[in-house]
């Protein structure tokens, strides 16, 4: 995956949302999604519809907010009219996604994903948080991208510096 893809951008735009700290982590990656795959919601739909994924489901720490998040965009992008066969396709995707995340991270509970956090916990929760966000959004998309790839270069405009902001914070 390379910068310049598609499902990067939107995976940088959620970490990036994420650090910039008005959005927890599943409003984030909604957000993103919703901005570069032209989701059609205005900002404060997105946000709100998502509002109650963050912290775990609600600050419960149960599943993860960035996951949670993700899942509900593929049914928005795959499943727009909710027909049977579009629905059959996000359930598809949303097993896919949790696949790949528990591969990625080993878990999908904002608890345990936040345990594995070191060193300062503020600032280490905040940058795992943020790499987690991004990589929610960016295999969100790429699955979503699969199946509908007109929607790639919909809405993507990066923001200004947005790359080495994302490199500098996410070193470890």
């Amino acid at each position: 995956m390379t910068l310049e893809s598609p499902h990067a951008l939107v995976g940088a735009a959620a970490a990036e949302i994420f650090l910039s700290r008005p959005q927890h982590c599943a409003e984030a990656v909604v957000l993103a999604l919703n901005r570069h795959l032209t989701g059609g919601l205005p900002p404060a739909q997105a946000a709100g519809v998502a509002s109650g994924f963050s912290l775990g489901l609600g600050g419960a720490g149960c599943l993860c907010g960035a996951l949670s998040g993700a899942t509900l965009c593929l049914g928005l992008f795959l499943a727009p009219r909710g027909d049977r066969l579009e629905r059959r396709a996000a359930r598809k995707a949303a097993k896919a996604l949790h696949q790949s995340f528990l591969e990625a991270h080993g878990s999908a509970c904002c608890r345990e994903l936040c345990r594995a956090a070191s060193g300062d916990e503020t600032e280490a929760r905040a940058k795992r948080c943020a790499a987690i966000t991004g990589f929610a959004a960016a295999e969100a998309a790429r699955l979503i991208l699969e199946i509908r790839p007109e929607l790639a270069g919909t809405g993507f405009a990066p923001a200004p510096g947005l790359f080495s902001r994302l490199r500098r914070l996410l070193r470890p």
